[in-house]
């Protein structure tokens, strides 16, 4: 029988020297959790900080054998702006990517191989990090005005937190490509009629919709949707170490290129990118 209480927070954390609001905080309610990425003055774009506590949190969730199914949301109408990179030196900022690609390898390892199963709710748009995270959940359900982005090429990047696999998994090598290469918005209706996520529905339904499934999915034989998670990762996707892997080695390559340098500073001047060309 579902528990009638209000749901009991396990942590609320924020990162270390943060001096606005907490940027991941997680609730439990009978063995459903809540996660929500906080940070709506930059459309919950993630710092390196918080992608650490987002790994951290996901990590305890899977070590709570009260937990089964895990919601994961962005707060006041968006999803995820994607990762928020920038340091002031050159020494500062190949430390910050390795710290952060590690954080993404850590979040991704959860969400493809623990038993918990992760439900992702997007609304607005999920971008960049915030796109991979989404695609790693077992469960992507959107609003009818929501959108998937993978900018990444766009600024000398390649996708990561597992995407290089899971859009591929769920759409097929040429519409991955596209994606991929092409950086182009995939709106929810036409992310639903192509496999990449499983429902679509109206944004004041979403909320509702997400519950009603990670609860009946927490209600379910845990262990039978566990080995059933496991399996179909494993035929589609494969070993996650070697994705990811595969990922955070070209991702640091690419994070101390040149392309990268004018990808990020002709975003910031709104014009477009200027990049050597080769051969």
């Amino acid at each position: 029988m579902q528990n009638d209480t209000k749901p009991r927070p396990i942590s609320t954390m924020t990162d270390a020297g943060s001096t606005d609001h907490d940027a991941i905080t997680v609730q439990v309610d009978d063995a459903v959790a809540l996660v929500t990425i906080s940070r709506p003055h930059v459309r919950n774009a993630l710092r390196t900080a918080d992608v650490q506590i987002l790994a951290s949190t996901l990590s305890r969730l899977a070590d709570n054998q009260d937990v089964r199914t895990v919601m994961i949301v962005g707060s006041e109408g968006f999803f995820c702006a994607g990762a928020e990179l920038g340091a002031d030196s050159a020494a500062d900022a190949a430390a910050d990517n390795r710290a952060m690609m590690s954080a993404v390898r850590a979040v991704t390892t959860t969400l493809l191989t623990s038993r918990l199963t992760f439900i992702a709710a997007v609304e607005g748009g999920a971008v960049g990090l915030g796109a991979s995270i989404a695609f790693a959940c077992d469960l992507v359900i959107a609003a009818e005005e929501a959108y998937f982005l993978l900018p990444f090429t766009n600024i000398g990047l390649m996708p990561d937190g597992g995407a290089t696999a899971t859009v591929a998994a769920s759409i097929g090598r040429a519409r991955a490509m596209r994606y991929a290469l092409r950086g182009e918005r995939i709106f929810a209706r036409a992310a639903c009629d192509a496999g990449l996520i499983a429902e679509v529905c109206a944004s004041d339904e979403l909320r509702d919709t997400t519950a009603a499934w990670a609860r009946a999915l927490a209600d379910g034989a845990s262990d039978a949707i566990a080995a059933t998670k496991w399996a179909i990762n494993e035929l589609t996707i494969g070993p996650a170490d070697d994705v990811l892997s595969r990922e955070t080695d070209n991702q640091l390559r690419l994070l101390s290129s040149a392309d990268f340098q004018e990808g990020v500073a002709a975003s910031r001047a709104r014009r477009p990118a200027i990049y050597r060309r080769r051969g």
